[in-house]
């Protein structure tokens, strides 16, 4: 009986990702944006090779000052001084090296997130999500993750952790946000999942790995070559930041066009329109979350006149649903008040359901609520409940990375 089952299912996804891969509007195998990001993989290479090249040069430079008859002359004074130089120059290149080779490697330089944080949900515990996860990764052609875990922020996203050795390590982990299961349905909650681990099926994890890494290792040189008196005779200190300001603003077009395209294999799985209804009920909840959390007193207790568990319920009780109209009149304001910019690591909400409503709509929808599906929802939201209240949820930090 178990392996008909299982025979069921296995066949069930096979054909939920064959219909994706025949639909005309879904993107290719690999597009442009994929060889662009292997372009700035090329100039990361690249961009280390200079560094290296650089090191041989002072260390040749370094043996030639070295070999020559010391005197107290002014040639051998001069040649004392620029061997000094030259030595201080190769320890800085040296060093530098060594840490972008830790941070390529190694999670050293990866930045600590909050979205990366949670508490991990057992597969036993929560059949039901894992299955609903499972479903999501056949409909968008993506491995099924390693970890779920559930965070306090109201936001979800997707993230793959990378360790070089003798072995290398690979961790896909889907992180999901307790206000997003608080007030969303089953299907919308899918629609966010299949964008999540499109990105996951398309590669952009395994590339932003390694892009974010040497990102985050440049950014960090500024601080520390501030500290120094004579930072603006390093050469080295200048090249890392032009090279961290030249990749963040190379970066911009991969990451919204990743965006694009994740929100196109979602709404070619589950439909256009309920897909651009699900991303604009999400910008209302990122905002309405952090309403919910204000109204909480510095003592993290509610208002008087009410007396809600937790920040998640308060949230829940505020909420108000979707009507048709409110969702014409926040999507026109949207689309009055959004300026895009290059810098934007994510399209305008416009442009996305834009991109959405190419794809026809489906008829099927699970109306659950989300929060059916963690059996133990009142006890993550205690235990949530003072990192809700502790963090900063700006409106531009709950997009995730």
């Amino acid at each position: 009986m178990a392996r008909a089952t299982s025979c069921r299912w296995i066949d069930r996804c096979l054909r939920l990702r064959e219909v994706s891969r025949r639909n005309p509007r879904s993107p290719g195998a690999i597009g442009w944006i994929d060889l662009y990001g292997l372009c700035l993989l090329g100039g990361i290479v690249a961009h280390v090779t200079v560094a290296v090249a650089a090191f041989y040069e002072l260390l040749f430079l370094a043996i030639d000052l070295a070999m020559f008859d010391w005197d107290l002359g002014v040639v051998g004074i001069t040649r004392g001084v620029g061997l000094i130089v030259v030595g201080v120059f190769l320890i800085r290149t040296g060093r530098y090296l060594w840490d972008v080779t830790r941070g390529l490697v190694t999670p050293r330089h990866e930045p600590d997130s909050a979205f990366l944080r949670g508490i991990g949900l057992d597969r036993f515990v929560h059949r039901e999500l894992h299955e609903a996860v499972a479903e999501a990764s056949c409909r968008v052609g993506a491995p099924k993750p390693d970890e779920i875990r559930i965070n306090h922020r109201p936001a979800c996203c997707a993230a793959e952790f990378r360790e070089f050795g003798v072995r290398t390590q690979r961790r896909l982990v889907v992180v999901l946000g307790l206000p997003i299961l608080t007030v969303f349905n089953v299907g919308e909650l899918k629609v966010i999942l299949g964008h999540e681990l499109a990105h996951i099926g398309r590669g952009d994890t395994r590339l932003e790995v390694f892009m974010v890494r040497v990102l985050e290792m440049l950014r960090r040189q500024a601080p520390e070559a501030r500290q120094r008196w004579w930072r603006w005779l390093d050469p080295l200190a200048w090249y890392a930041w032009g090279s961290a300001a030249v990749l963040a603003f190379l970066l911009g077009p991969m990451w919204r066009h990743q965006e694009l395209r994740a929100d196109s294999l979602s709404a070619a799985a589950y439909g256009g329109e309920l897909a651009a209804r699900t991303l604009l009920k999400d910008w209302l909840a990122v905002h309405e979350f952090a309403q919910a959390v204000l109204s909480f007193d510095g003592d993290g207790r509610p208002d008087a006149g009410s007396s809600p568990q937790s920040v998640f319920h308060r949230f829940a009780e505020r909420w108000q649903e979707f009507s048709r109209v409110g969702q014409e009149y926040l999507e026109r304001r949207l689309r009055e008040e959004e300026r895009p910019s290059f810098w934007d690591s994510h399209p305008t909400v416009h442009a996305r359901t834009a991109a959405m409503r190419r794809f026809p709509p489906r008829t099927e929808e699970d109306q659950r609520p989300a929060r059916e599906l963690l059996p133990d929802f009142d006890d993550l939201a205690a235990k949530l409940h003072e990192a809700a209240l502790g963090d900063d949820l700006g409106a531009e930090d709950a997009d995730c990375p």
